[in-house]
């Protein structure tokens, strides 16, 4: 008997177990429900397609509550709804949404997807609504009235508002937010477009979680807006609706979390009337393997901006590209401008052939490129070329200008930041602001297989037509700068452009050049001109140059260099050359130039002037710095005051002397007369000298009527001199006999003669 109630137990706890298990299946079997908080119906005749009808609708808003919400692969969740401005969904469950199916709902209407958990969106993932899409995890959604839409508190009757949503509410975890929607359109020339998660033309796609990754996922909104924001705990993220443009706000978020862009993921908002926003806020955003954000910009309107703010880091690796465009279609010129780039971090990474650029092939302006990254600014290029840019190409367009400030740029192994144009347009300005220091070295392969250099730059250059624009200006300011191993800054026309080099601007403390370059060239106009200012010590080591060469006819740039030390070593040039034109100037003030024999400063012309080369002292102050002479230049008496013949052992030394010989450019004292001053050399014959008993000398005085010629009949070569008692310098043809007389002047502890020398 007591084996069969165990039976029986064991019996009854496999029904139980069996029956949890068919109802377990019985909830997954149905990826759709309501929680029955309101009335919404889901409708559907195959478990795999679900109609979704109901709902609260109070104003224009429309509101539903999901137990469970999730879209099958190659299902679809299609919303029956009325004429409404927003349908606003959230789901009370514990389960993750999972899409891997099609989202769609009638009119115009913005949909809101909100889930605490965490959404996933598969590879077949697809959005077919009019308005805008918004899925978050946040645990609420508030109104301009004050009233939440709360997804974890539903056990009460929620309260529904007319008015329109102002923010999103997110708890202690915010869920994480996925895609690897690669699905595709047809495209208008024929094929297909992949566009993964994607609104209509003109609406917001925004994703709002924790952590957001883009799984080699695509996400299009053309001429749009797209949204990433990754927040921590218990943040406040703000709505603005502006027409069908739903725009977030972080003011009110203290903490972000990371995003990531991996496998060829994409956020494209490119279109034919102009190109739409892309903003991404998290703490640390990765954009690798071959992923990338575009705006392109088709029509005649201003493009749209991408906007990045990383709290602690961005970072591109692997030929991932952050770009904003201007470009004509086939056979018809638009003028719009593309987008401007505005990124704000503590660190920025660009690695392997990744880049940064805005670039227009129209009529209109390329996009301006504005970075802050507070602590550095990294440009690796590992042998590839990696870069900041900004591009005029074919259209006519001028490009963009770039500015960076940072503590720190390292430009290496082909990492570069340059502004180019290849067209009549002008190239843009480049303006870096460094607070540390600037280190540019090494070499990469560009994309026609040539070797460039790690670079600072701003060019014109004629590699697809000499019938281009000017180059633009080169400004930098750094605490010390150092271009090596090849790598150079400069400003000029290449490749045999017509176009005039801007300027290059240095303000450095320290500038070391080790086998570097800095250069400005030019074959037409007077342009391509260096200057560096407020530099403490410039070093110019192993072939490295400092150049404003000029070809054809173009004047050789000016080179202006403000160092207090300067040094020229191993076939290092300062240079401003020229060939027909006029060769450029130099101009360098400074305490001390040090230059090797190997080394040169020139500025020369082939065919015409060559320019001027000046070196200066810097200006004397004369209120500081000047040493008081003393009274008194030779005090005899201290000397012999001290004893000089004194022997240590006490034993007086003998033949010691002190010889003065005549009194030089000083006076024994400063109160003292210089005489002769105002005497003038005269010219005597040995018969003219008259020497005295005494011993001093004259000269006999001629009459005026005696003819000098007849004395002189020979001018001859001046032999000597005589001074004679006046004080009067006399030159004279025969070295007159110098005889010395000795007079002694004893000192107590030796015999310490003084020679005076006469001339007899």
């Amino acid at each position: 008997m007591l084996l069969n109630n165990r039976v029986y137990q064991y019996g009854f706890v496999g029904l139980v177990s069996c029956s949890y298990l068919i109802v377990s299946a019985s909830i997954q079997a149905q990826p759709v429900t309501s929680d029955g908080s309101l009335p919404t119906q889901v409708q559907t005749s195959d478990n795999l397609n679900f109609n979704i009808a109901g709902g609260s609708q109070v104003g224009d808003n429309l509101f539903h509550s999901f137990e469970n919400f999730s879209v099958p692969e190659n299902g679809s969740a299609s919303f029956v709804n009325g004429d409404v401005n927003n349908i606003i969904n959230r789901v009370t469950g514990r389960s993750i949404s999972k899409i891997d199916g099609l989202i769609k709902a009638n009119g115009d209407a913005n949909l809101f997807l909100i889930n605490p958990n965490g959404i996933i969106f598969g590879r077949n993932a697809s959005l077919d609504v009019g308005g805008s899409f918004l899925a978050t995890t946040a645990s609420a959604i508030q109104f301009a009235d004050g009233v939440f839409f709360s997804a974890t508190d539903f056990q009460t009757q929620p309260i529904l508002t007319v008015s329109v949503p102002i923010g999103l509410q997110f708890g202690e975890t915010p869920g994480s937010i996925s895609s690897q929607s690669q699905v595709t359109r047809s495209s208008p020339n024929g094929g297909d477009i992949p566009v993964g998660l994607e609104v209509k033309p003109g609406n917001t796609l925004a994703l709002v979680g924790g952590e957001i990754a883009l799984e080699g996922g695509i996400i299009t909104s053309p001429e749009g807006r797209i949204e990433l924001g990754s927040v921590d705990s218990f943040s406040f993220v703000n709505i603005t609706t502006t027409g069908a443009i739903l725009t977030l706000g972080y003011e009110d978020v203290n903490n972000f979390q990371d995003i990531r862009l991996t496998q060829s993921a994409s956020i494209d908002t490119s279109g034919f009337t102009d190109s739409g926003d892309i903003h991404l806020r998290g703490r640390q955003i990765f954009i690798t393997d071959n992923s990338g954000l575009f705006s392109v910009n088709f029509g005649n309107n201003e493009g749209g901006e991408i906007n990045i703010y990383a709290s602690e880091l961005l970072e591109l690796n692997t030929n991932s590209k952050i770009s904003t465009e201007s470009l004509s279609l086939p056979s018809i010129s638009t003028k719009g401008s593309a987008g401007d780039i505005f990124i704000k971090t503590e660190r920025l990474t660009i690695n392997d052939s990744s880049s940064i650029r805005a670039r227009t092939f129209s009529e209109g302006r390329g996009g301006n490129i504005n970075i802050d990254a507070s602590e550095f600014i990294n440009i690796n290029g590992n042998g590839f070329l990696t870069t900041i840019t900004t591009e005029s190409n074919l259209g006519g367009g001028n490009a963009g200008n770039i500015r960076l400030t940072t503590g720190k740029l390292f430009l290496r192994d082909g990492g570069q930041v340059s502004s180019s144009t290849f067209a009549v347009g002008k190239a843009g300005d480049v303006i870096i602001d460094t607070a540390e220091f600037i280190e540019i070295s090494g070499q990469g392969e560009n994309s026609f297989g040539e070797l460039v250099s790690s670079a600072i730059f701003s060019e014109t250059s004629g590699r697809f037509s000499t019938n281009t624009g000017n180059g633009g200006t080169l400004k930098i300011t750094t605490g010390r700068l150092n271009v090596q191993d090849k790598g150079k800054i400069s400003v000029g026309a290449v490749n045999g452009s017509e176009g005039k080099a801007g300027s290059l601007k240095i303000n450095a403390q320290e500038i070391n050049l080790n086998n570097g370059s800095l250069i400005a060239e030019t074959k037409a106009g007077d342009q391509g001109n260096i200057t560096l200012s407020n530099v403490n010590t410039l070093l110019l080591r192993n072939n490295s140059q400092i150049t404003t060469n000029a070809t054809e006819q173009a004047t050789g740039g000016d080179i202006k260099i403000n160092s207090n030390t300067i040094a020229l070593l191993n076939n290092s040039n300062i240079t401003a050359n020229a060939v027909q034109g006029r060769g450029g100037n130099i101009t360098i003030t400074t305490q001390g130039l040090f230059q090797e024999p190997d080394s040169k400063i020139e500025a020369t012309s082939e065919e015409n002037i060559d320019g001027r080369i000046t070196i200066n002292d810097p200006d004397v102050d004369p209120t500081s710095g000047i040493n008081e002479l003393p009274t008194i230049p030779v005090d005899a008496a201290t000397i012999f005051a001290q004893d000089l013949c004194k022997l240590e052992d006490g034993k007086v030394a003998k033949g010691s002397s002190f010889i003065i010989t005549g009194r030089g450019g000083l006076t024994p004292t400063a109160e003292d007369f210089l005489g002769n001053v105002n005497n003038v050399v005269g010219w005597a014959k040995r018969d003219d000298i008259i020497i005295s008993q005494n011993g001093t000398v004259g000269v006999r005085q001629r009459s005026k009527t005696e003819n000098l010629s007849t004395n002189y009949p020979v001018i001859q070569q001046s032999q000597g001199w005589v001074t004679t008692v006046d004080g009067s310098v006399w030159l004279v043809a025969n070295v007159p006999e110098i005889i010395p007389q000795n007079s002694r002047i004893v000192h107590p502890n030796c015999a310490t003669q003084l020679q005076e020398t006469f001339v007899k």
